[in-house]
């Protein structure tokens, strides 16, 4: 099945899950670590949701309502078709409580993640923080949940709570379809990949007797490589070899419950197995091995020696033998790359010095400016359209140029009256309108 239409199942079968499963589905991707900015992975999670006020009185085996041990985080999750309005709900539901984190997860598809509020285009994230008071929210949609549910480690999630079979390796095509998006998108020419793809089709041969390490130190362009190589492979010979490539890596996951016709033993397959060096469990991959499948692991040049290490220290005397593709490492920068990579960096400099300058303007017109003032803070990250770490960020960053300084929890400006000439800049340009200055958080 492609990517697409996997993609496409998913979001059928969360358009159709009920409350419970979904809740169940929520609660066992954050113990798992999929959402690891809301909740650590291996919090305790209940069975019918995350409820500190124990309101729920439903018992399930094996224990009655287990919650997650932290305090002042606020999970709600929703099947409803009218996201906002329950949301909205929700909000008001935990209005005045002491919640520093909130979460909602749906499975609508929640486009932009835009609300309107008094005829006006709203941040949802940036609505909960502002109704909530709380320093962080997430509004996870029908979008976020397909890519957990792509992810191997997830399978038994998906399995128990969609009904969704584990399709737990994937073809060549898929493979490159995968490479197509960030962060595994790279800069190399198809030429210079095509290149690439025919040296190591010189040296990449088939034998199952050993077990191949591919490596390079830019990890991105081998990994297309090895997309070109084995696409250019598959069309040459299309009867005689076949590819299966793991769809995803990741830290552990229950190969032993993989069912091993995935691989085919029939005709010579390469299974790839890329990201080596992320996975804990690489040995138990073994078990695919067969005298018609060749295992290639591959990872970047500067794990290669522990990732050797660890199949040649397994009983039985593993053979592994290291395939490297020099040219990848040893090509010259090309001055327009050179260009196009500061380029990059400049932007996003550039970017991080205007939101300095503006955030300067801000502490200047809502001066004194007092860090415990939530109704000021919102209005700044409100006009900024950033969240609260990177208002701490640019907090941090105005002090450490010496622009600021903190005296108890006022902070104060060095040059106030730069930083008022800033803010009529910014106003002459309208790049901040009086009304949003002024506007009612």
């Amino acid at each position: 099945m492609s990517t697409e239409a996997q993609q496409e199942q998913i979001i059928q079968k969360l358009k159709t899950i009920d409350q419970f499963h979904f809740e169940t589905m929520v609660n066992n991707l954050l113990y798992q670590g999929a959402f690891p900015e809301i909740v650590n992975e291996g919090m305790l999670l209940g069975q019918f949701g995350i409820n500190y006020e124990k309101v729920r009185t439903i018992r399930s085996a094996p224990k009655a309502d287990s919650e997650v041990s932290s305090l002042e985080l606020k999970i709600e999750s929703s099947v409803q078709e009218n996201w906002i309005a329950k949301l909205k709900e929700v909000v008001q539901k935990n209005k005045g409580k002491s919640i520093k984190a909130f979460a909602f997860f749906t499975t609508q598809d929640i486009g932009t993640k835009q609300i309107k509020i008094d005829d006006m285009n709203i941040d949802v994230e940036r609505y909960c923080n502002t109704q909530l008071g709380c320093e962080q929210s997430y509004v996870v949609g029908q979008k976020d949940l397909v890519l957990p549910m792509q992810n191997p480690k997830y399978f038994n999630i998906r399995r128990n709570c969609l009904g969704l079979s584990d399709d737990f390796f994937c073809s060549v095509s898929e493979y490159n379809e995968i490479l197509k998006h960030p962060p595994l998108k790279c800069e190399a020419e198809e030429s210079a990949l095509q290149r690439y793809g025919i040296i190591l089709k010189d040296k990449l041969s088939f034998d199952h007797s050993r077990v191949l390490l591919l490596h390079n130190s830019d990890y991105l362009t081998l990994l297309h490589t090895v997309g070109v190589w084995a696409l250019n492979l598959y069309k040459e010979d299309l009867k005689d070899t076949d590819f299966c490539f793991i769809k995803w890596p990741y830290k552990s996951a229950n190969v032993a419950s993989v069912d091993s016709n995935e691989v085919d033993k029939k005709i010579q397959t390469f299974l790839v197995i890329w990201g080596a060096h992320e996975i804990d469990n690489l040995s138990d991959f073994l078990r695919f091995a067969a005298a018609n499948v060749t295992i290639v692991l591959v990872t970047l040049t500067g794990f290669r020696e522990a990732v050797r290490s660890r199949l040649e220290s397994l009983r039985g005397g593993i053979r592994v033998e290291e395939v490297c593709v020099e040219a990848i490492d040893e090509r010259l920068v090309r001055p327009e790359d050179k260009a196009k990579h500061l380029e990059k960096i400049r932007i996003v400099v550039q970017e991080l010095l205007d939101l300095m300058l503006r955030y300067e303007a801000l502490v200047y017109f809502y001066s004194p400016f007092n860090l415990d003032d939530q109704h000021k803070i919102n209005k700044i990250i409100a006009i900024l359209d950033i969240n609260l770490g990177e208002l701490d960020q640019l907090r941090e960053l105005i002090i450490k140029c010496d622009l600021a300084a903190i005296t108890g929890r006022i902070l104060w400006l060095k040059q106030p009256i730069v930083a008022k000439e800033l803010l009529n800049d910014f106003i002459n340009k309208d790049i901040i309108s009086i009304s949003s200055l002024l506007m009612e958080i």
